[in-house]
């Protein structure tokens, strides 16, 4: 459990660093993975309202990170996508992680190394498949829905 809220505590630094509330950086991430996803799709998926989906994706339209447009294939859609800002971001998040591990291993041996690689391998993928989390209030309550 101390390593899920290890983890838990860098991401949400990683994303007050941004400049973006927790959602907001799940949002991206999310999309990062996914591509583009109807706006209302999003909502259902995460069983959030409609209404706390459009006010997070405002402030990252806002903030130039994701954009809206009409999916072409059904003109009563919003399709969210990110744009190359948001994914500058992504990148940049992703080295300065990167370089945090780095740091944080330098000092085990690389057989110990190895088995904790292999150990979170499974879980990894299981990561790679899931639904996108609900997004939640600070206090850990679901926001909206």
């Amino acid at each position: 459990m101390a390593v899920v809220q290890g983890v838990m505590r860098a991401v949400r630094r990683e994303a007050t660093a941004s400049g973006l509330s927790m959602p907001q950086f799940m949002v991206l991430r999310w999309l990062h993975r996914a591509g583009p996803i109807a706006a209302t799709r999003w909502a259902e998926r995460t069983g959030t309202s409609p209404s706390t989906v459009t006010a997070l994706l405002d402030g990252l339209v806002e903030q130039g990170y994701v954009r809206r447009g009409r999916d072409p294939h059904d003109r009563r859609q919003v399709l969210v996508s990110l744009t190359p800002a948001g994914h500058r971001l992504l990148e940049r998040v992703d080295r300065g992680r990167q370089k945090r591990l780095r740091e944080v291993l330098k000092g085990l041996p690389k057989g110990e190394i190895e088995r904790a690689v292999a150990a979170l391998e499974p879980v990894a993928r299981r990561f790679s498949v899931a639904e996108p989390p609900a997004p939640r209030s600070r206090a850990g309550r679901m926001v909206g829905g």
